[in-house]
């Protein structure tokens, strides 16, 4: 067999080290050599039940093969992807009743790769498994002993093939694995649930000081040979600049040991000898066991050995409570190690840094974060003096340190340490790997604290403790989710989360999120008051103007300047069907109707997407970054949003709809875009049901800045916002304010058709800011919200009921979290309790003086199906006049409520009955449907299928990760 030559490396004859890789060019710092997929791999026997078989990824409850019920995966769709692998594996396991140990299950899996692909599985493998070493000659009794039983257990499972292989050739795989295999990791590469063999990184050679190291990188799905599901591989990555013909190596143990210790290490578990220059020489060994100098003079041979006794014995007797959890006893005992050996031991000694790393760890955990963060700092400065300044372990420590600090309130050193860490990382790990995506976020954060700090030091300290007192501190110091989120910059327009956990973050930064990081939703931490004065200046301005100034008051002109955002808005509402963007009409008995429904789609979706795109796109450009989009859509915000991203480059978007219950137009408007960028899912299930993975994938730190994941549902604050002016738009048409003067303004009704709740929403905003807005929120049968106006009830319906008003068919109507958190104040801890309850439980009854509140801010009513219809046909023949179904629903409050003396009314029309010919047909009526919907009828359509037993969030999170993959290889995802 012909072995492959990668562009990057060759094999060579590395003289008594036997065969090497070498490089065939330069080799820059950071860059990645080689990556390679497993040939084989399993999960460890402990984690059976706990681990993804397929993608080697932590599942709470994962879904057990029914056959052999042993292996376990994500769901049917991980299941499927590995049954070729996994087919005679399962067969084996139930032939022989119970499943072998790893090691055994790792051979056989080899074997049978092997045998399927004769030894050679993908064009880039440099040897193969029968020419790797498997120093059984080198092996002491005792672990031949242990490769017999193996083989032995081998052949019992390995029971229909038996003679295809001899013991001799069993025993050398097996010593292949006991020399060669590689720890996995689970997808975020903080704990190790497996084992696998990459025989190209086999031939990299040791090296206690290297030039490589190497990370497990969870890669997507088109970046691997299809047969790879899992996913799982390696990258070789360069840790200094390597010239051309230089030999590659990686560290087999952690060089935070002496040289005779790594040299027993390597003997006993790699069967060689090494000579490397570090432990030749013994580079480094002084400032391992190296003891503290005072005035020149150091202690007694006698004191540093009773010393260095203690600390064995010691960190023993650490290590025994720790693994009994008996933190307490830990730290005391830490204490008076620390005691005996700061006056003898160097900062530098191997026992000392490895109490301070146990207290360090231990007391963070405990959350006497200010002392550990004093033995983090310290025992960092000892490995920067012991390890390769790019080597991974230290760049860990110095997150871990950064981290502590920050928790510590120590903004300074945080930064300061969260810098250096993602500096190393960048390194041993690259960009987009989670770690580093953590530390990056974490590096804007921190940054930004500091600058608050540094402008007003006991402001900073205010904001933090605040923010502390209402988030749980997590106990894992390596996640970015166990951080206060704290923005700063006093001068600009600052947000908040309604769950009263983030505080400070500016326009940019709630653009680009979904839900906060507390699981909460944006708010302005302060609504600016228009004014009677302003009102009456703005009556003259078109919609576009109006829209502009209002987006003015809530984003900073540092961020976007005010000549910039008119062009954005104007490029934004420039093509829209109707001159002024938005219609208002004059209908019989006092009846307005504002449509606001003349965009691509025809939907009110359009006038806010359209803006929000045109902001996000302007980022984009600004930073040179990417954005994925996830929205989930009862009808017309999926197609809207499509409709404005579709030409954008630096953008997909994935969209969800609700399969069977949104019309055929709503649903072309979708399925047809074929664009690169676009990502359609059909799901079995409501929008509503659809929400819950969508949250929990936005609630996953890691893939939201790893990606860039974003939302354009109205959980994103920009939706709302634009939605303010149309508010603004009708008070100003129907109000007469511009004839008043003094600060008595008149009141206007505005009626509008609430499903998400967003625009009822913007609408209680509004009013907030002091224009005086009587608002009605119309409901079809899912009438949660009718419920909570009406008698504080707010809890979800057994299921969602599918009417002629598809678009408001939601049970989860997650905006009014937004208005709860207004209404009460802006009582973050209530308003958590209040929608944690919520959506644990589906039900709440909201706080008496809530409920007060929410009355004297709307009223609120239901539409059934028969009503809809009702005023569909009344409308017409009263004013030859069609509304659409959603329309109608508010409508109906029109013609059964006369309107207050003194008073106007304006019905918010929310779409074109064109998208709805369904109901107008029911209602016995007909419409010439435009040309831009009868085109949908002959375009190619293209989406996916979502199945009611899939886990949708595992499917989409894939989704998400094969994007990011090709976009960063520059690739097509979708091949015709």
């Amino acid at each position: 067999m012909t072995l492959q030559k990668m562009d990057t490396v060759e094999v060579f004859a590395a003289g008594e080290k036997g065969r090497g890789l070498r490089t065939t060019k330069e080799v820059k710092v950071g860059e990645v050599v080689f990556a390679e997929a497993s040939f084989a791999a399993v999960v460890f026997d402990s984690l059976s039940m706990h681990v993804c078989h397929s993608c080697f990824r932590r599942q709470a409850n994962p879904h057990r093969c029914a056959q052999c019920k042993f292996a376990h995966y994500c769901d049917r769709t991980c299941q499927r992807a590995a049954w070729d692998e996994h087919k005679q594996e399962c067969a084996a396991i139930r032939q022989r009743g119970k499943a072998p140990s790893e090691n055994v299950r790792l051979a056989a899996r080899a074997l049978w790769r092997m045998h399927k692909n004769k030894g050679k599985f993908f064009d880039t493998q440099l040897t193969t498994l029968d020419l790797l070493e498997d120093h059984l000659s080198a092996m002491t009794p005792e672990d031949l002993k242990k490769i017999k039983v193996d083989v032995n257990n081998f052949q019992e499972y390995w029971q229909g093939n038996r003679r295809q292989y001899n013991a001799d050739y069993v025993s050398h795989i097996f010593g292949v694995i006991n020399c060669n295999a590689f720890t996995l990791s689970d997808q975020r590469g903080l704990q190790a649930v497996g084992v696998g063999l990459f025989p190209n990184l086999c031939l990299v050679n040791h090296d206690c000081w290297p030039n490589c190291t190497v990370i497990l990188n969870h890669g997507s799905q088109t970046a691997l040979d299809s047969a790879f599901h899992s996913q799982r591989r390696i990258e070789l990555r360069a840790l200094d600049k390597i010239p051309e013909g230089t030999e590659l190596t990686v560290s087999y143990v952690d060089f935070l040991n002496l040289s005779k210790d790594r040299q027993k290490l390597l003997k006993k578990q790699y069967y060689f000898d090494c000579k490397c220059e570090h432990c030749s020489k013994g580079i480094k060994d002084d400032l391992m066991m190296g003891v503290k100098e005072t005035d020149g003079k150091k202690p007694s041979a006698e004191l540093v050995k009773e010393v260095t006794d203690f600390s064995v014995e010691a960190l023993a007797k650490i290590e025994e409570a720790r693994m009994v959890g008996d933190f307490h006893k830990v730290v005391k005992l830490c204490h008076e190690c620390l005691e005996k050996q700061e006056p003898v031991l160097a900062d530098t000694h191997l026992y000392l840094l490895h109490v301070l790393k146990v207290i360090s760890e231990v007391l963070s955990y405990q959350h006497s974060f200010k002392e550990a963060a004093e033995y983090a700092r310290r025992m960092v400065e000892g490995y920067v003096k012991l390890y390769h300044p790019n080597n991974a372990q230290l760049g860990m420590a110095t997150m871990r340190a950064g981290v502590t600090q920050w928790h510590a309130g120590l903004i300074e050193a945080a930064h300061g340490q969260i810098c250096k860490a993602y500096a190393v990382l960048m390194v041993t790990h690259g960009p987009h790997h989670p770690i580093t995506k953590d530390l990056e976020a974490m590096r804007t954060q921190t940054e930004q604290e500091l600058r608050m700090f540094k402008k007003n030091e006991h402001a900073y300290h205010s904001m933090r403790e605040e923010a502390l007192s209402n988030k749980h501190m997590t106990t894992r110091l390596s996640l970015r989710s166990s951080v206060v989120f704290l923005r700063t910059d006093t001068d600009e327009m600052q947000y908040c989360s309604t769950r009263g956990g983030v505080h400070g973050w500016d326009f940019r930064d709630v653009l680009f999120s979904g839900y906060a990081p507390d699981g909460g939703m944006f708010m302005p931490e302060t609504i600016p008051s228009i004014s009677p004065a302003t009102l009456r200046s703005w009556c003259s301005l078109s919609y576009q103007q109006l829209v502009c100034e209002v987006c003015s008051l809530f984003i900073s002109e540092q961020l976007i300047p005010k000549h910039d955002l008119e062009d954005l808005i104007s490029s934004a509402l420039s093509q829209f069907s109707v001159p002024g963007t938005v219609q208002l009409v004059q209908l019989k008995g006092s009846l307005s109707v504002l449509e606001l429904f003349h965009g691509k789609t025809l939907a009110f979706k359009d006038l806010a997407m359209t803006c929000t795109t045109r902001f996000l796109e302007y980022f984009l450009r600004k930073d040179h970054r990417r954005a994925i989009i996830l929205v989930g859509t009862s009808g017309d915000t999926g197609g809207s949003a499509i409709s404005s991203v579709c030409d954008l480059s630096a953008v997909d978007i994935i969209v969800v709809f609700p399969c069977g219950r949104i019309t055929q137009v709503q649903e072309r408007q979708m399925t047809t875009h074929i664009e690169d960028n676009v990502h359609v899912f059909a799901a079995d299930g409501s929008s509503d049901e659809i929400d819950v993975p969508l949250r929990k994938l936005f609630a996953d730190r890691d893939l939201v800045n790893r990606y860039g994941l974003m939302s354009l549902n109205s959980v994103n604050w920009s939706r709302i916002l634009v939605q303010l002016a149309h508010f603004i738009y009708a008070y100003l048409q129907l109000s007469g304010v511009q004839d008043t003067d003094g600060d008595t303004l008149p009141p206007v009704e505005v009626v509008v058709p609430t499903g998400g709740a967003g625009n009822i929403t913007a609408g209680c905003i509004v009013k907030h800011m002091g224009v005086p807005l009587h608002l009605v929120a119309m409901v079809n049968s899912n009438n949660i919200v009718q419920r909570a106006v009406q008698s504080g009830d707010f809890s979800m319906a057994d299921s969602v009921k599918q009417t002629l008003a598809p678009a408001i068919d939601i049970q989860d109507p997650y905006n009014m979290e937004r208005v709860f958190w207004l209404l009460s104040g802006k009582d973050g801890a209530l308003v958590k309790r209040m929608m944690e309850q919520f959506q644990d439980t589906h039900t709440l009854a909201l706080p008496e003086t809530l409920h007060k509140k929410l009355c004297s801010v709307m009223r609120s009513g239901s539409v059934s199906d028969e009503g809809i219809l009702e005023v569909i046909k009344r409308c017409w023949e009263e004013n030859q006049y069609l509304v659409c179904p959603h329309t109608a629903v508010g409508v109906w409050h029109h013609f059964h409520h006369p309107v207050r003396h003194g008073e106007n009314r304006c019905c918010i029309a929310t779409a074109s009955p064109a998208k709805f010919l369904e109901a107008v047909q029911k209602a016995g009526l007909t419409i010439d449907l435009p040309d831009v919907v009868k085109q949908l009828e002959t375009k190619k359509t293209r989406y996916k299928h979502l199945e009611k037993s899939e886990n949708w969030e595992r499917a989409l999170r894939e989704h998400i990760e094969a994007i990011g993959s090709a976009r960063q290889q520059g690739a097509l995802f979708y091949t015709l």
